[in-house]
């Protein structure tokens, strides 16, 4: 039974779903999963959302993008500190950014800004329901050689969407693979991950924002950076896994959930997840968004817990939604 601050958190973190949205939270703590869902997945067909409901969940897409890469470096196919150029059409960069590999990529620390601001400017006119869908792979490329560093790669930390929509590129071109093909063969088909896919043509929650409905999000240029949708029931079982890998699982995937966690250059920092410490405890994060959705999980390992939540609204400058769940979160490793 929920004891009262756990109940004022969910509140807090479900109201981030207006009449018009949905939101599904899911809390594991020693082998006890809660599940609260409220609202419509669909409020045209009246569909109430459950713990299979599919939501976007944008950036948590690079936690997965990261697994990719760790498992590809486990089977030896691409290899920690890859650089990134070679990968690339001649010319793409400019000369301060072939220092760049492909773990400065995964950690943040390329120095490459989050969205370039040829990218930015597509997503400035608000009422744009899909600002990027019409921004290819071939014009990021092309742009690319004008982009200006942050910083020396490997110098400080930035987070930044393109460094890991890169990192896409560069599994592909190593593997000459799909991105999504890859993924679910390496990742998603493994765990046993059926709600989490790549397509959005399959049925998921209707995102909103603003109270205005909004399409699928495509993201054609950086797929790895932001282009998954999921179920609170998926990311339970990825969290888990996260915190005790399978003993079934391919060893190579065993291997790189590991290494996401503890890479062997700073076993400190992780490949994508940001971590906090609370009370003495580890806790690991990320958080995710389209326009019209919004996602947030997190895990401790000790004591074993997990968070995941989701809903079909977008987040706003008022929203305290990614707080709300973080503090949720926190709450349940010391319950």
């Amino acid at each position: 039974m929920p004891d009262t601050d756990s109940r004022r958190l969910l509140h807090a973190v479900a109201g981030a779903a207006d009449r018009h949205g949905a939101v599904v939270i899911a809390v594991t703590r020693h082998d006890a999963t809660s599940v609260h869902c409220a609202g419509l997945a669909d409020p045209s067909q009246g569909l109430p959302a459950d713990q299979r409901t599919r939501f976007e969940i944008g950036s948590l897409t690079k936690t997965f993008t990261v697994l990719l890469f760790a498992v590809l470096a486990a089977e030896g196919r691409v290899d920690l500190h890859e650089p990134l150029a070679p990968h690339l059409p001649a010319k793409t960069l400019p000369p301060d950014a072939h220092r760049i590999t492909a773990y400065h990529l995964a950690t943040h620390t390329s120095g490459l800004p989050d969205f370039p601001l040829w990218l930015r400017l597509r997503n400035l006119p608000l009422l744009n329901p899909n600002p990027y869908s019409r921004y290819r792979p071939e014009q990021l490329l092309a742009h690319l050689r004008h982009v200006r560093l942050r910083h020396p790669p490997g110098t400080a930390t930035t987070y930044s969407s393109l460094a890991m929509g890169l990192l896409g590129h560069l599994i592909e071109h190593a593997t000459d693979d799909t991105y999504g093909n890859l993924l679910h063969e390496k990742v998603l088909t493994p765990l046993g991950l059926t709600d989490t896919t790549d397509d959005p043509a399959l049925p998921q929650a209707l995102g909103h924002w603003h109270g205005r409905p909004r399409p699928p999000c495509l993201v054609p240029a950086i797929p790895a950076a932001g282009i998954l949708r999921s179920s609170a029931h998926d990311l339970t079982h990825y969290l888990h896994h996260l915190i005790q890998p399978g003993a079934h699982l391919p060893a190579p995937l065993r291997s790189a959930l590991h290494t996401v966690l503890h890479p062997p250059a700073d076993p400190h920092t992780p490949l994508a997840w940001g971590t906090t410490t609370h009370h003495g405890k580890t806790l690991y994060f990320h958080s995710g968004g389209t326009r019209g959705q919004a996602a947030h999980i997190g895990f401790c390992p000790r004591p074993a817990t997990t968070l995941v939540a989701l809903t079909s609204n977008g987040i706003t400058s008022k929203s305290t939604f990614t707080r709300d769940a973080q503090r949720l979160l926190r709450h349940h490793t010391n319950t």
